[in-house]
């Protein structure tokens, strides 16, 4: 999910990043969530993959099952094809027909590769008065699931149009128990494709530890590399695509895989033998100079949580970051100067505080009463 998974966690998106990967999300697959949906049901759409244009393309139709607390959700791999297109109207378990807003496709895969559907079958829970439904668009957008009401103090005397309102509320919506279940869910889901094996990552971010040393973590883990084979070059390649959305250059490739192999090299010295020691504290030495020169031999190997750390903490991680954060929280694609100012905010602040940066705007504000 950078899929549903990284941003539900990342945004927190991503982490809370919904932002995806046995597979690599971000380029090979999508996915559709429906809350407020008929219990027990199958929700139905039809999408259409590979073209601007929709119907043109294959078409391919798909169920959603609904679970009894009336959500549901499919992951679909399209084999790289993008966009993907939605054909209209969907269908919801209930049988109610939705017509999706303007914004609702094309899917890109590599920037917002979630949707979520409102199929209205129970009325939602009123957010508090003045909040105009901005809880609940935390919570379904952020969590998936039927929103509940959150009414943080400051909501009582501070409007719900200020700013410093909306951040209280963002900042103690990710800080919650249930956020940082699903802050892990979207982690394993996105760097293994499967769930939790226990708890440690949720009691470390709870405990204050930072998202981005919980990816780092899995990533360098035992169980990230035994199903890269075991093997480095295989590790560095899944790396690239949970981490970086792409492949590696074959020098990057080449360079990591050497670093994580471990190799000796020469530290030249002076060499004593035939060298004078002069005035300004030089060795003064004939020419031309020995061969081999002097030294001494060293042996550098970086380890998986080094390799890890150095990717987490790059630029373009930050980067692919961003774009998928403005898919989640924003339910938009984010243009070039948007991407690079949230990634530069990422490397300034973190992943958590770049999550309460989207939260709390008037955007994300406005749209609350848009969650489709």
């Amino acid at each position: 999910m950078f899929k549903n998974c990284f941003f539900a966690v990342i945004a927190l998106a991503f982490l809370t990043l919904a932002i995806a990967c046995g597979s690599n999300p971000f380029q090979s697959s999508f996915e559709i969530a429906v809350v407020n949906d008929k219990p027990s049901t199958v929700a139905q759409f039809t999408a259409c993959f590979g073209s601007d244009t929709i119907f043109s393309g294959a078409c391919q139709p798909f169920g959603i099952p609904i679970d009894n607390t009336g959500k549901g959700k499919v992951r679909i791999e399209t084999g790289g094809r993008s966009p993907v297109n939605i054909a209209t109207p969907f269908q919801c378990g209930s049988g109610v027909l939705i017509t999706l807003p303007a914004g609702f496709t094309p899917i890109i895969l590599s920037r917002d590769p979630k949707r979520t559907m409102d199929c209205q079958f129970t009325q939602p829970i009123p957010a508090a008065a003045g909040w105009v439904s901005f809880s609940d668009s935390l919570d379904k957008v952020n969590l998936d699931e039927n929103p509940q009401v959150y009414l943080p103090m400051e909501a009582l005397t501070i409007s719900s149009f200020d700013e410093l309102n909306r951040e209280a509320a963002a900042r103690s919506f990710l800080s919650e128990h249930r956020s940082y279940e699903r802050q892990v869910s979207v982690l394993y889901d996105w760097l293994l494709s499967t769930t939790p094996p226990d708890n440690t990552i949720l009691q470390n971010l709870e405990a204050g530890q930072s998202l981005e040393s919980q990816i780092v973590l899995i990533a360098s883990g035992a169980q990230f590399f035994a199903a890269s084979n075991s093997d480095n070059a295989v590790f560095v390649q899944r790396v690239y695509a949970r981490l970086l959305d792409r492949s590696p250059a074959q020098w990057e490739l080449d360079s990591a895989v050497q670093d994580l192999n471990g190799y000796w090299y020469l530290v030249e010295e002076s060499c004593d033998e035939g060298c004078l020691w002069t005035m300004e504290g030089y060795y003064d030495c004939p020419e031309p100079r020995p061969d081999p020169p002097c030294g001494h031999w060293e042996y550098y190997q970086k380890t998986r949580d080094a390799y890890v750390w150095e990717t987490a903490s790059a630029h373009e991680f930050h980067q692919v970051v961003a774009g998928y954060s403005y898919g989640i929280q924003m339910r938009r694609v984010a243009n070039a100067s948007e991407i690079e100012d949230h990634a530069y905010y990422i490397g300034a602040y973190g992943l958590k505080e770049s999550a309460v940066r989207l939260l709390k705007s008037l955007e994300f504000f406005n749209k609350s009463i848009q969650i489709y």
